[in-house]
């Protein structure tokens, strides 16, 4: 997943949203309220959160400038058809398949200016194949597998020049394996095993030459071990943590002389574990 609200632009659609609308058209809603209230297949609802209008087969929001917020098409009393959700310009935001009252095919979302922004598969109301979001420009931003509403398999995000930013594997909506992140240019900038979702075992960031940076050793999700760090090939401090928190530290200097951690260097130790989040 950065875009409009994915959440808010799809719940307008499964809430309010096959055509493209005409006015006093029964086979789509009008393009504004001022048409609608003038169309005798319309009655005015009222509800707690809006008010909007019903007809057999529609049911349109508008926005408070009167243009066309958002269309539902039904069958027989069930959400059937392409329900839109529209920006206050009159711009397409989503585009949502129904099929008895549930997400079904590819929700589409889109940019301001009309372009696409983010793709979606969904069967009987879930998330299942792929998902898709793309920079304005038309370049794909991220790619993400999906299976029963849950990610499943190696997850991409991208930089705009199409090189890989970040790649995360996911087992049943938790992240199971080793993540990655680069630099642009493709060089590693660090990577973290994950077991269940949590960190375990050494993760590594690398400076953006390439050459090692820091490690920093997690075990179930805690740093555990000793934590280590470089400057240009040499290790330059150490640090000793158990049960996720940072116990003492030394820094070596040039002349063999050793420096301990001060109480902020090692609560700095300890914050460590959020850079290796991986979302």
């Amino acid at each position: 997943m950065k875009l409009y609200s994915f959440a808010l632009t799809v719940f307008l659609a499964l809430c309010f949203s096959v055509n493209t609308p005409k006015a006093f058209a029964q086979d789509a809603c009008p393009l504004t309220e001022a048409e609608i209230k003038q169309n005798k297949a319309f009655t005015l609802m009222k509800d707690e959160k809006n008010d909007y209008y019903k007809s057999e087969n529609f049911e349109c929001l508008y926005w408070e400038n009167g243009k066309l917020r958002a269309e539902t098409p039904f069958v027989a009393g069930k959400k059937e058809g392409l329900a839109k959700v529209y920006s206050e310009s009159g711009q397409i935001v989503t585009e949502m398949p129904m099929r008895k009252d549930k997400a079904e095919g590819i929700i589409k979302i889109y940019y301001p200016n009309g372009k696409l922004r983010g793709e979606a598969s969904y069967v009987s109301g879930s998330l299942e194949g792929l998902t898709k979001g793309y920079y304005e420009s038309g370049k794909l931003q991220y790619e993400r597998s999906w299976i029963a509403d849950k990610l499943d398999g190696l997850q991409k995000t991208y930089y705009e020049n199409g090189e890989l930013k970040e790649e995360i594997p996911f087992v049943s909506g938790k992240k199971q394996g080793i993540a990655k992140e680069y630099y642009e240019g493709g060089k590693l900038k660090m990577e973290a095993t994950f077991v269940a979702d949590a960190l375990d075992g050494v993760a590594k960031v690398y400076d953006a030459d390439g050459t090692l940076a820091t490690e920093t050793p997690f075990s179930a999700g805690k740093l555990e071990g000793i934590a280590k760090f470089y400057k240009a090939k040499k290790q330059i401090a150490s640090v000793t943590c158990s049960g996720g928190k940072a116990i003492s530290g030394v820094y070596y200097k040039t002349d063999g002389a050793t420096e301990p951690f001060t109480k902020e260097d090692l609560e700095k130790v300890e914050a460590l574990n959020r850079v290796f989040k991986f979302k």
